[in-house]
């Protein structure tokens, strides 16, 4: 039922490290510079990591001092999204690069499973608005219902139905935070603009069905979908589930969270039990058969005021679920936050994942 791997021992597979960020190669005019699509494929080889470095390829020119603030692959590999503070770029990933979209503030925006659309949320209005990648089309599907008098800075939780044809969505009020029953949520098509209220088990639904918990089509705040995350595999056939995932800042505890692999038949198997060393640990990627299971983890250490806890210590494993033995492919001893996030978010996508060619996310 389980047979992941005929061999007991096999290296584990490669992973590749992805990055839309400054291109230090690539000459740009003056008060700009070139942002690129960078990959590094990191092997694992008689203990040691091999590097391979792929062609970077240029996408777009971006202002100097705009500060990133997230970026994403669609499904297929064609298409980008790159978030700054300042504006969010929409393109197609093409050498030579081309002219992409520029929506003229930050948009937190989420790829339809079949990558032809964008979805989300942003501007001075922050309004639901969806970008058709290929024509390039935008539409605004909705503004907040909630006035800043009774909520500040409005935003959304949301995700894309499996059709890439729906998008679910609720305003992410104090009351939903408590008890997402407690708000109207909806439910609209993205061609014709048609809206439907979420009762009941429909509402339910985008909170419980396998399918709709994949974070790479799903947004919203930690702890959305219970104090667990989850990272699927390329067809949702198995995902890597984690929890807890609320830090422990009081406790300062290490070893309290637990790694699942769970099948969509209903099955699962305790990958990581409870007892490690790390203080926190989130799910990266997972290949198709369930063989291998990618995580990151971190140790902290108290503060110099002991008010806080910072990351002494992070690193990327490569878990073998047959055999349990760990492998590790990038350390850490410097730095703040996630090692392969922008943020410790269970929503946000990954730098890293298995390597599978072509498309990475």
């Amino acid at each position: 039922m389980h047979n992941t791997n005929k061999q007991t021992n096999p290296s584990p597979p490669p992973v590749v490290w992805t990055s839309i960020s400054q291109d230090l190669d690539r000459s740009a005019p003056e008060g700009h510079v070139w942002m690129s699509l960078h990959r590094v494929i990191l092997r694992y080889h008689e203990g040691k990591i091999i590097e391979e470095r792929l062609k970077s390829l240029p996408l777009f020119l971006n202002r100097a001092g705009y500060q990133p603030r997230s970026w994403s692959l669609s499904p297929d590999g064609n298409f980008y999204h790159y978030e700054t503070l300042h504006a969010t770029y929409c393109g197609r990933v093409s050498d030579p690069p081309s002219e992409p979209i520029v929506l003229g503030s930050l948009y937190r925006l989420r790829f339809s499973p079949n990558s032809r659309f964008l979805c989300g949320y942003g501007g001075r209005e922050d309004e639901m608005v969806v970008v058709e990648c290929a024509t390039r089309r935008v539409r605004r599907l909705a503004t907040p219902e909630y006035s800043y008098d009774t909520e500040d800075n409005p935003s959304y939780r949301f995700g894309w139905y499996p059709d890439s044809r729906h998008i679910w969505y609720q305003e992410d009020t104090l009351e939903v935070r408590r008890d997402y029953r407690q708000g109207r949520g909806y439910k609209q098509d993205v061609l014709s603009g048609r809206r439907w209220l979420l009762r009941g088990r429909q509402l339910e639904k985008v909170y419980s069905d396998w399918v709709m918990l994949d974070p790479r089509y799903r947004m919203g705040p930690v702890g959305m979908d219970g104090d667990r995350a989850f990272f699927y595999s390329p067809s949702q056939r198995i995902r890597v589930r984690v929890e807890p995932i609320s830090a422990d800042y009081i406790n300062r505890q290490a070893g309290r969270q637990q790694v699942f692999l769970e099948w969509r038949n209903g099955h699962s198997r305790l990958v990581i039990e409870r007892g490690h060393r790390w203080h926190r640990v989130l799910p990266v990627d997972v290949t198709e058969e369930g063989r291998w299971v990618l995580l990151s983890v971190e140790e902290w250490n108290a503060g110099e005021d002991m008010g806080y806890m910072k990351s002494s210590y992070r690193e990327l494993l490569a878990v073998d679920v047959l055999t349990g033995k760990r492998y590790s492919y990038v350390q850490s001893l410097e730095g703040v936050g996630p090692l392969c996030r922008f943020m410790s978010s269970p929503y946000e996508i990954p730098f890293y994942s298995f390597w599978r060619g072509g498309a990475s996310r």
